[in-house]
């Protein structure tokens, strides 16, 4: 005769086989849902890294353009730098002078002023670019604030009603909404 506390029957076989089944399964499930995190998480670094590449190319491109020259004229304020036209004009201008150009009505504007003002329309043009594009997640914004950052704080608010009024009546909305993302542009005072 058989001892019955030894022998395992086909009951208790089918039960261990399923818990054993259901562990996998368990396990499975567990190690899927982990390399999904992995994967989402390396996708979403990825993501951050192209973003950031495609700040710094917006921002060198920008560097090289005539946008950028209005935040040269604006580098010194009690100094001026030399510009050229493509007509070969040359202009002597300083943070003053972008300033007083700003103000001018367009029947006093001379080809100094125009020079000015054609460079800054354009950086407020390439401002409102950065926002459409953080906007659409193409940039993060931190990534494209510098060097803009520093102007928009040493000669952007001091002048900040007159270069906001200028805004308003030239330059698209979004170029103040870059403006209004800057933490800079916030600490400015009135």
């Amino acid at each position: 005769m058989q001892d019955k506390s030894k022998s395992i029957t086909l009951g208790q076989l089918e039960y261990w086989a399923k818990v054993v089944a259901i562990a996998g399964a368990i396990l499975t499930a567990a190690i899927g849902v982990y390399q999904l995190s992995a994967s989402v998480s390396q996708s979403r670094a990825e993501l951050a890294w192209r973003k950031a590449e495609m700040s710094r190319q917006i921002m060198t491109e920008f560097q090289a353009s005539s946008a950028a020259q209005s935040l040269l004229m604006m580098d010194y304020e009690d100094s001026v730098r030399e510009f050229t036209s493509a007509k070969g004009e040359s202009f002597l201008i300083g943070a003053n002078d972008v300033y007083a150009a700003l103000e001018k009505d367009d029947a006093e504007l001379t080809a100094k002023d125009f020079f000015i003002i054609d460079r800054f329309d354009e950086l407020l043009y390439f401002m409102g670019q950065l926002e459409a594009a953080a906007n659409s997640g193409l940039v993060d914004v931190r990534d494209v604030r510098y060097p803009l950052s520093w102007y928009v704080k040493q000669r952007f608010c001091p002048q900040k009603s007159q270069i906001e009024a200028y805004i308003m009546d030239y330059a698209a909305p979004e170029t103040l909404a870059f403006l209004e993302g800057l933490p800079e542009w916030q600490s400015c005072s009135l």
